[in-house]
């Protein structure tokens, strides 16, 4: 039973919403698009190891993904989460192409494509510090304990692991996702003796959700481009005719155009706007338009009259991504 589904990242949306808004081209959305990039492989990656888990028949499995759970001054993330009354296993998952090694002196990850090689935080270690955490945290609030184990879940097909070797201490830890249910499968025929009652899995898995914090993005200092964008053309200047949006520069039409555009504002320069804030964002002079429009969206409501102010419901809107710029490099 997944508990906890798995949504896109805010960051996605944010910084689509930064490159939409920036100038174009510039040092600094280059970086943007890389870390978009890296964003979207690696969702991707877990929704490709969800599809493998829910292949496996066990109706008391609880899962939990993209968990952030706050722990002293930090904060510790797990990918995806399967509780069981035997174990709770913590999955690391990785979504890279080229060739990919593990371990050695330094115990470092490293990957060679296109003839250059790059150095990564090593996912082992990752999960053992995931596993450290969620004991601590378990502890601090005096939770029920069971065992806590895990695995390194590499998602691309097309990467390759060079082998480990039979003696080495993290084989049977990293696997391709080919491998992922049988591996599991034998996993937990480690773990037969029941640690907790279902009554008391349910409070576990309770506690972590709520537990759970979710990335907010403050509102950006800097000017953005404002105006509303062209789905065809993708110049801003976009003005309100006859109950649509006109671009003068392709001559077309769009009624939905300023969905966007509300998103961006709300993504950038929120976390709520007023009326008036979003009239001189979308460049439009009459508030009874404007309130229209923005009573029109799915949008949380917040006051009355001037002091009313609107805010995105974020589960909604990361289960709609809108406008989703599609990066053009390889992860």
């Amino acid at each position: 039973m997944i508990l906890k589904e798995r949504t896109i990242p805010l960051k996605i949306p944010y910084l689509e919403a930064m490159m939409r808004r920036n100038l174009q081209g510039s040092i600094k959305t280059t970086k943007m698009d890389e870390q978009l990039l890296k964003l979207w492989a690696g969702y991707h990656g877990e929704c490709k190891l969800d599809r493998h888990i829910s292949t496996i028949d066990n109706e008391e499995l609880l899962i939990l993904n993209d968990l952030c759970i706050p722990i002293g001054t930090t904060f510790f993330q797990i990918d995806s989460l399967i509780l069981s009354r035997y174990l709770a296993l913590i999955l690391e998952v990785k979504n890279f192409s080229g060739i990919i090694d593990i371990g050695g002196e330094f115990e470092q990850m490293s990957r060679v494509i296109d003839g250059e090689k790059i150095g990564y935080s090593n996912p082992i270690e990752q999960a053992k510090r995931c596993k450290v955490h969620l004991n601590q945290w378990m502890k601090t609030r005096k939770l029920p304990m069971l065992p806590i184990d895990y695995l390194v879940v590499f998602t691309n097909t097309s990467s390759v692991l060079n082998s480990l070797g039979q003696n080495h201490k993290h084989k049977g830890k990293i696997l391709k996702i080919e491998r992922f249910v049988s591996e599991y499968l034998s996993l937990i025929k480690n773990y037969t003796i029941p640690h907790l009652t279902k009554k008391e899995l349910k409070k576990i898995s309770h506690f972590l959700i709520k537990s759970h914090t979710e990335f907010r993005p403050g509102p950006i200092e800097e000017e953005v481009i404002n105006g509303v964008q062209c789905n065809s053309c993708l110049s801003f200047c976009m003005i309100r005719n006859k109950g649509s949006w006109f671009c003068p520069s392709c001559k077309t039409y769009d009624r939905h155009a300023h969905i966007q555009a509300i998103h961006d504002l709300l993504l950038l320069k929120g976390p709520s706007i007023g009326n008036r804030q979003a009239r001189e964002f979308l460049g439009i002079e009459s508030p009874k338009i404007i309130h229209h429009l923005l009573n029109s969206m799915e949008l949380n409501v917040h006051g009355k009259g001037k002091g009313r102010t609107y805010s995105i419901p974020f589960p909604q809107l990361l289960q709609k991504p809108i406008g989703s710029i599609k990066p053009t490099q390889r992860f």
